[in-house]
């Protein structure tokens, strides 16, 4: 993901995403990205071919957000937890597609399986902390569930906005069908009058207040409905005190901002990323300390550490006589899976075919944000104070990314 323009106010940014994986996927991702209102445009093949790296990618696209709701490294983690959720498997036994199609309620709901549909539940809300608080994760997790159990056509969710206060977010599964025809059954009206008398909406209330709406689309193999309105009824039982949490707790934060906003004098669309988000998301990304180093490798670890960066997150490679089989093309952005890079002393021959440094020197749009530690001679040294000004270079330059500077 790169940064190709921003608007001269700061307020909007457009972001170059590219994916690796069939085009069922890429279809996928899109209409995730639509739910959540961003707006997503295809990327002309002429286009793509103009990025050095693309040959590295399968498909790529062009997203317009606003830079107070998403900062970069917030997005890109957002997307990655996303796709990370693509080989998980929603149906919760291999035998449940044969069993729902005898329409045995026994057979479905017995107590392994409100045990086993717990743990989906439980893993669904794992993911929501893991990922900034991101309900729209969340519920696609739980719709997924509703979609593969119950060989549903379409599954959708309504969810309440903290601002206008209506059921203004919208979320369906699978993603590539036609928002169109999920809107008009949603619609707050619709669903007595809709075409599709197979429909099937459920409320999501909790402490008298109204959150949500499921909506289901039944297809040809799905259940009875009375199995269908068993299957809803325990899984909003079981989240109805969820949803109203994460609601609760972002109209706090609203408000918090609003106030914060008012005695700054200035608009909420135009604050800054919070040092608080900037924190939570630093430990999320992973450095590469690449060279000899005249310290130890907990010394290295606990200096980066000390910047904010997650321990577990560090990777040092500092013994000289391995260095030469260090790969140098995973470098490259297309390939790293590393954020940020701090480079010592390393061999001018290295696997990878070309001489690192002279390349970060030359063409440093091709990777990450890195810096090459050396002491007030210049000589490439990492020693405990070297690495201290390297990582406060790192982390202004990794900071500007997260702020969408166009590279």
């Amino acid at each position: 993901m790169t940064c190709l323009e921003r608007s001269s106010d700061g307020r909007d940014a457009t972001l170059a995403v590219f994916l690796k994986g069939n085009k069922q996927n890429f279809e996928d991702l899109m209409g995730f990205l639509e739910n959540q209102n961003i707006n997503v445009e295809e990327m002309p093949e002429i286009e793509m071919k103009k990025t050095p790296d693309f040959a590295y990618f399968d498909e790529g696209f062009k997203i317009n957000i606003q830079t107070n709701r998403w900062s970069f490294y917030e997005l890109r983690s957002f997307i990655n937890s996303y796709t990370n959720t693509w080989d998980e498997d929603s149906l919760l036994r291999e035998t449940m597609s044969k069993e729902l199609r005898t329409c045995d309620e026994n057979k479905v709901f017995d107590d392994k399986f409100f045990v086993e549909l717990s743990r989906k539940i439980d893993h669904c809300e794992d993911l929501y902390y893991q990922e900034s608080s991101s309900i729209s994760l969340f519920m696609n997790g739980i719709l997924k569930i509703f979609n593969n159990n119950l060989e549903l056509n379409w599954a959708a969710a309504r969810i309440k906005d903290i601002q206008k206060g209506n059921l203004r977010y919208l979320c369906h599964v699978p993603t590539t069908i036609i928002r169109k025809e999920i809107i008009k059954y949603c619609a707050s009206d619709s669903n007595s009058n809709c075409d599709n008398k197979n429909i099937i909406a459920k409320p999501i209330d909790f402490n008298g207040e109204h959150l949500a709406d499921v909506i289901v689309c039944p297809g040809p193999y799905s259940p009875r409905k009375n199995v269908i309105n068993k299957f809803l009824d325990f899984v909003i039982m079981h989240i109805d005190d969820f949803v109203y949490g994460d609601i609760i707790h972002k109209r706090r934060i609203f408000k918090l901002e609003a106030e914060i906003a008012e005695l700054k004098n200035q608009q909420i669309f135009v604050r800054p990323v919070e040092e608080e988000r900037k924190e939570v998301v630093k430990k999320k990304l992973r450095l590469l300390i690449l060279g000899a180093a005249h310290a130890s490798n907990n010394n290295i670890i606990n200096t980066c550490h000390n910047f904010g960066f997650d321990k577990n997150k560090i990777d040092v490679h500092s013994d000289y006589d391995k260095l030469q089989h260090f790969d140098t093309n995973n470098l490259l952005k297309s390939r790293t899976h590393y954020d940020g890079l701090v480079i010592g002393p390393i061999p001018h021959s290295m696997q990878g075919g070309f001489n690192l440094i002279k390349s970060l020197k030359e063409e440093p749009e091709r990777y990450p944000p890195f810096v090459i530690v050396c002491e007030k001679n210049q000589h490439l040294k990492i020693t405990k104070s070297s690495l201290t000004n390297a990582m406060r270079e790192l982390v202004e330059k990794i900071d500007k990314i997260d702020e969408y500077d166009v590279e």
